[in-house]
């Protein structure tokens, strides 16, 4: 994955560059052009950030959490 300016501020995980909550509309769309194995490879880097996330708000509901997250992945955009 390369650098980008859409990155999140922790542990609120809102974007740096714009604001919004993380990942935002410009780093998925970067994110999905950068996987070149496809949803499933993205699913797996995302995965991680969905891990770290439930650590950061352990009293979000996970399913929230997974659907910011991952859950994106699957929907086309």
């Amino acid at each position: 994955m390369s650098v980008s300016d859409h990155v999140p501020i922790r542990p609120s995980w809102q974007c740096v560059a714009c604001g919004a909550d993380w990942p935002c509309a410009p780093r998925r769309a970067e994110l999905r052009a950068e996987s070149p194995d496809g949803r499933v490879g993205l699913a797996l880097f995302m995965a991680r950030y969905f891990h770290e996330a439930l650590d950061d708000h352990p009293t979000t509901p996970a399913g929230d959490v997974y659907a910011r997250f991952v859950g994106w992945v699957r929907r086309r955009c």
